[in-house]
């Protein structure tokens, strides 16, 4: 599974030097809850030093500080049984997720009735999460902001 960690690392670093992001090791609870649902060891890794304790710029959307992460995805189990961890938001309210099966970031539609095949409406943007955090706040970004610009942009086939 890609995850690009340095480049997470950079960008959260940056975000870290302004104030307002925070990120360190992940507590006890959510280690407990990654390990319990079976996430890749490369995600695991990132979490235990370097899991988002607030909000972290994502574009104009945001991912959620590990408690947000843990409870969206007890919330709605139908995308982690689908492989799909949710961690953030885009700024219209889709899901930003990451692929379990291949570190895969993109957009889950919340204007669908998702939850019965969430994979239906999940488009893959980015190969990482690393890539992701970076490319999406480079302005102008050339990443789609939300799953309609994904579907109009035709990331549906993305390379690696």
């Amino acid at each position: 599974m890609r995850i690009d960690k340095d480049d997470f690392v950079t960008i959260t670093r940056a975000f870290i030097d302004t104030g307002v992001v925070n990120v360190g090791p992940c507590s006890n609870y959510t280690l407990v809850w990654a390990l319990e649902n079976h996430l890749p060891y490369e995600l695991i890794d990132l979490l235990k030093t370097h899991s988002p304790k607030t909000e972290v710029w994502a574009g104009a959307g945001a991912l959620f500080d590990e408690a947000r992460i843990v409870q969206w995805n007890n919330d709605y189990p139908e995308a982690l049984a689908n492989g799909l961890l949710i961690v953030g938001s885009a700024p219209n309210g889709d899901h930003i997720s990451i692929d379990l099966r291949t570190g895969d970031v993109g957009y889950i539609s919340h204007e669908h009735s998702w939850q019965s095949t969430p994979r239906e409406f999940f488009i893959a943007i980015s190969p990482s999460i690393g890539a992701f955090i970076r490319d999406i706040n480079i302005h102008p970004t050339t990443l789609p902001e939300d799953y309609w610009e994904a579907k109009e942009a035709s990331f549906n086939n993305l390379t690696r």
